[in-house]
């Protein structure tokens, strides 16, 4: 029988130097990065630099870098690799840039360890600045208040819808009962405007309509005696307005000449197309100048009334910028709208009842209309009102509104516009207005239905509230 031979073989550890895999850790599995920082952090408007330090811990120590990955406002924003995070333009609190137009900008940051990458849903609020505007309530007590004339820094004329005038001094509040305009009818006063030699003679026009249904203009005046009185040659002007729905203002070109802006003869869409009719003097803006020869004919003529411009529908409010005017219309149904009109314009056609704004909304419009320089949709979603209020240019000692064109809505919004954006021949639209309620909420009251922004000398601004309180904007 043979042999069988077996040869074991066992196993070594290894000799010198070897290891026992029973002692040896399994590699540790990376880890992803985790956020420390929050979620969510208020900066103020006009911010520069670093609005956030993104941070994040990671398990394995490895280095961390960040992104900007997404968010509605991603674009909006910039990341260093250690997670500094900045605005890649400076955020504006009255004219939102976000994608929803809250002042909360949503953008989406990442961190990787370089094999894992985790993202944080980051919400940067933008909260306002009054950028150095100081609202003072200076005058409260008016019934009904419809219009403003500031001639100086302690006397600012006001007027009321039945047709009381005062003189306000803005620095203590005391005022005086000028003239009360005789026989306003339901419509009342609308406009009013002081003349240049307002101190010396006490000079000031008057836009109201008539119990009798005529658009009134008449021209008041200090007498020997000290008290007003209405001119007694009779009106400036006068038209018959039986349907007049409202709208007017009273103002003064860069040559001094008096201009008076009507609204249309009333009804839905002017039906008797006064606005359009060189025959009428309503929808119109008119000059009204001084005659150099008012004893020349049968009777006194003192004052020559030619046609500027026509297709207005409610005129609410005007001032001058540079050499010309800027004229606010308020829109029947579509659009709200601002107009530039040159000093020594003739003839200009701003297109109503054909267009409110630019936007058709009756009829086949004419060729060789003017477009607005400014308009915004009732749909715009830029206010809750119903109705412009034109204003001003913003006073240079603030810096802020230095070259602004500030107004208003009747819904209580204040706005403003670079007034380099209000270039004749082009139409600005609502994304270039900033509403700065903010910044114009006042020490003591409310500004919730303003009819008047209007700068004195100066470029002093004051707001006129239909509840009986006046502003005054001052440096902050």
């Amino acid at each position: 029988m043979s042999a069988l031979t077996l040869t074991m073989l066992s196993a070594c550890s290894g000799g010198a130097g070897g290891t026992d895999p029973r002692t040896v850790s399994p590699p540790i599995a990376n880890q992803a990065p985790v956020f420390t920082s929050s979620a969510a952090v208020n900066v103020v408007e006009n911010v520069t630099g670093s609005v956030y330090q993104a941070t994040a811990t990671d398990a394995n120590n490895d280095t961390l870098t960040y992104a900007v990955t997404g968010g509605s406002d991603a674009a909006r924003f910039a990341i260093t690799a250690s997670g500094q995070v900045s605005f890649v333009a400076p955020p504006n609190f009255d004219l939102p840039a976000d994608a929803d137009g809250n002042n909360v900008y949503e953008v989406q940051i990442s961190v990787s360890d370089g094999k894992a990458t985790t993202v944080l849903a980051l919400a940067v609020t933008v909260t306002n600045s009054k950028e150095g505007i100081a609202v003072r309530r200076v005058a409260t007590g008016f019934t009904s208040p419809v219009a403003m004339a500031p001639v100086s820094d302690t006397v600012v004329l006001v007027a009321e819808k039945g047709g009381a005038i005062y003189q306000l001094n803005p620095q203590t509040g005391a005022r005086t009962l000028l003239v009360q305009v005789a026989s306003p009818g339901p419509v009342g006063v609308v406009a009013m405007a002081a003349a240049p030699s307002f101190t010396t003679d006490g000079t000031f026009f008057v836009m109201y309509m008539s119990q009798a249904g005529s658009l009134i203009v008449n021209r008041y005046l200090r007498n020997n005696a000290g008290p007003t009185v209405p001119d007694t040659f009779g009106p400036t002007l006068a038209i018959n307005a039986a349907q007049y729905a409202g709208g007017g203002w009273l103002g003064y070109d860069a040559t001094g000449t008096l201009l008076a802006a009507t609204g249309d003869a009333g009804g839905k869409g002017d039906p008797t197309g006064s606005a359009q009719d060189d025959a009428s003097r309503l929808g119109k803006l008119l000059r009204i100048a001084a005659n150099p020869d008012p004893y020349a004919g049968a009777s006194p003529v003192f004052f020559l009334i030619s046609t500027i411009a026509k297709g207005f529908h409610q005129p609410n409010g005007g001032s001058l910028s540079g050499t010309g005017i800027l004229l606010a219309d308020h829109g029947q149904d579509a659009a709200e709208e601002i107009n530039s009109i040159a000093t020594g314009a003739t003839a200009g056609n701003f297109g109503w009842p054909f267009l409110e704004g630019t936007r058709a909304v009756q009829g086949t419009a004419p060729a060789g209309l003017t477009a607005p320089v400014l308009e915004y949709l009732r749909a715009s979603g830029l206010r809750t009102g119903q109705a412009i209020v034109g204003g001003a240019m913003g006073p240079s000692a603030i810096p802020s509104l230095r070259s602004q064109y500030v107004f208003a809505d009747g819904g209580g919004a204040i706005f403003a516009i670079n007034a380099a954006s209000l270039a004749a021949g082009t139409t600005a639209s609502a994304s270039m207005i900033e509403r700065r309620d903010a910044d114009f909420a006042p020490d003591q009251g409310t500004i919730d239905h303003p009819v008047a922004v209007t700068a004195g000398p100066g470029g002093t601004l004051y707001i006129l509230d239909q509840d009986g309180e006046v502003f005054r904007v001052d440096a902050g």
